[in-house]
């Protein structure tokens, strides 16, 4: 008696077969290559445009998010091994690969427990960051912004002692520049009508609008909380990167000297800029009770645009650490030689080789196209109001 199984059994056990063999293919290929659609932790791959001047319309580049976002980590390992720092063997694993979350420090680039490390030690104190809670880094801002947040300070104050009170913090300034420079040069970048916050004072930007709302609320404290957690969560990224340079170039000796010949505290430093770019906590940290709403019909803030100012102020301060190395870089190694020899010019000439190189293929990089084709002052002078507010 012959066993025979029906055709249809056959077709289904074929197709479903096919079926499977394209999805594991299609999840090999997201894993090795990227698949052309990187995702970063918390957001997808929202797509910008930057064009630098008006005067050249047609050069531009279109970048996602979330490439930006590994373009920053493959920068930080692109530091590491312009400068045999150890650990660099990580550098040759597909260049889409995402680096690992701030809380999950590669054990191969240290040699000892970063956890040992002195400089972790004092950025984990300041900040909380080993743990998943915003209390402690709230709480370090509190020193820098607190005040302006604070019904009990500003409550009988007029409204023009409040805006210089807010237009004489730095730190706001600098965040604000960032932010406006990003809105004109890539958010309106597609927009016949870009609108300069340099030239148009009606233009409602990051800082703006905190000061108009501080201003109308200045006598609730309830609200006035709500609006400080809402601008904390979105300019934190740039403070914690901001606090961990400080605090590495302010106990630069000590921390080399605990380092014992090692570049540990120095690999640690680019390790957290790469996870902070590469984690994005924004959604959550907006989403949180007594939590104003700054994403509503009642403003012009996108979540998208939003990520892209913490991007962008990631970058500009990670290229901030390492200029830094060509003035005081002395004391961050034993024999007087800066640990970081890499400048913004280095980045230029050989970091298109070493991308190359870990991907094997061509790859467009929109840092690298931003440093080549840097944004014309003459289309808004907000460029030059950032250059101004570092110095």
């Amino acid at each position: 008696m012959t066993n025979s199984t029906p055709k249809y059994i056959l077709f289904l056990f074929a197709a479903i077969s096919v079926i499977l063999l394209f999805i594991i293919i299609n999840w090999v290929w997201e894993k090795t290559m990227g698949g052309g659609n990187n995702n970063t932790e918390g957001f997808e791959n929202p797509q910008y445009t930057y064009l630098p001047s008006k005067k050249t319309p047609n050069l531009s580049i279109e970048f996602g998010l979330s490439d930006l976002a590994i373009d920053i980590s493959n920068v930080c390992e692109f530091i590491k091994v312009d400068n045999q720092l150890k650990g660099t063997e990580r550098a040759i694993k597909n260049v889409s690969e995402s680096t690992p979350k701030p809380t999950e420090e590669p054990a191969e680039d240290y040699t000892v427990p970063y956890t040992e490390l002195q400089i972790y030690k004092m950025y984990n104190s300041a900040t909380g960051f080993s743990t998943t809670s915003n209390e402690s880094i709230y709480k370090m801002m509190d020193q820098t912004y607190g005040d302006l947040f604070d019904s009990t300070k500003i409550g009988k104050m007029s409204d023009q002692k409040i805006a210089d009170m807010w237009n004489s913090n730095k730190s706001i300034r600098q965040d604000n520049h960032i932010y406006n420079l990003l809105n004109y040069f890539v958010i309106q970048s597609k927009l016949a009508n870009r609108q300069c916050s340099s030239t148009n004072k009606s233009a409602i930007g990051l800082s703006s609008y905190y000061l108009q709302q501080i201003q109308k609320n200045k006598e609730s404290s309830s609200i006035l909380l709500s609006l400080k957690k809402s601008f904390y969560s979105i300019i934190k990224p740039r403070f914690l990167v901001n606090t961990l340079s400080n605090l590495y170039w302010n106990n630069a000796k000590q921390i080399t000297n605990s380092d014992k010949g090692t570049y540990n505290s120095t690999i640690f430093v680019l390790n957290t800029y790469a996870g902070l770019a590469n984690k994005n906590t924004l959604s959550a940290d907006l989403a949180e009770e007594k939590v104003a709403k700054i994403i509503s019909e009642d403003t012009t803030f996108t979540m998208d645009a939003l990520w892209l100012y913490q991007l962008g102020s990631i970058a500009i301060e990670l290229i901030r650490f390492i200029e830094r190395f060509q003035r005081d870089g002395g004391v961050t190694s034993g024999d007087g030689k800066p640990a970081i020899n890499t400048t913004p010019e280095k980045i230029v000439s050989g970091y298109p080789i070493y991308l190359k190189k870990v991907s094997q293929v061509e790859s467009q990089s929109p840092i690298l196209f931003f440093m080549e084709n840097l944004p014309d002052n003459s289309d808004c002078s907000v460029v030059n109001d950032l250059v101004l507010s570092f110095m």
